[in-house]
């Protein structure tokens, strides 16, 4: 979801650091390095949250194994849509030439966040939705998963937009979509969390 972002802010004007959030090269080698680097990341995120998750309900065993092919199916997921977005795109490394990055208009930008929000709720809720117009969720139960996804979609949103910065302060272009969609991971299980405790009671 983040990459597909991503192709969205490219519209942006200011197109001198589109190269730097991509963060990718014409180099096949550097583009399926770049990718292992954001899968892998994903991957050990959703592995760990999904662990936390599991170990609850399950033993150490079966925790573990169940959360790490988790973290593979992700890993894999993410690394192959970072190959095919970048190939579609014919993107440079570059470093910072501007104070202010098309990343950094992005967030200033309202009416794009709120586009993004209101994309990722819809996608994520459009089976719960679905369950519940066939009958196979009551209704108590339909809003209660509704209010975890928009707690899971800004948690995403949130921190997947700081790690971007972080990253791309650390390492410009593919530290900031590494870090970017890591977060987005991250941001999920907390938001989740967060709405689970405080708005749900759980």
């Amino acid at each position: 979801m983040l990459i597909q972002d991503m192709r969205k802010i490219m519209k942006h004007k200011n197109t001198s650091s589109i190269s730097l959030i991509y963060g990718v090269s014409n180099s096949p080698q550097k583009t399926y390095t770049h990718a292992s680097f954001v899968g892998i990341s994903a991957g050990i995120i959703v592995a760990i949250t999904n662990f936390l998750d599991e170990k609850q309900t399950h033993n150490k065993t079966q925790s573990l194994i169940k959360s790490t092919f988790s973290g593979l199916r992700v890993a894999i997921k993410e690394s192959v849509k970072f190959i095919l977005t970048s190939s579609m795109q014919n993107m440079t490394l570059h470093t910072f030439r501007h104070k202010h990055t098309i990343l950094q208009n992005s967030i200033k930008n309202n009416h794009h966040n709120l586009m993004t929000f209101g994309f990722q709720f819809l996608f994520t809720s459009a089976n719960d939705i679905i369950k519940w117009s066939k009958g196979d969720m009551e209704n108590r139960e339909c809003l209660n998963k509704l209010t975890q996804n928009i707690g899971a979609v800004a948690g995403s949103m949130a921190i997947s937009r700081g790690c971007m910065l972080l990253g791309n302060a650390i390492i410009p272009g593919i530290g900031g979509i590494t870090l970017g969609v890591a977060g987005s991971y991250l941001g999920d299980y907390i938001g989740r969390k967060i709405t689970n405790k405080i708005v749900l009671h759980k």
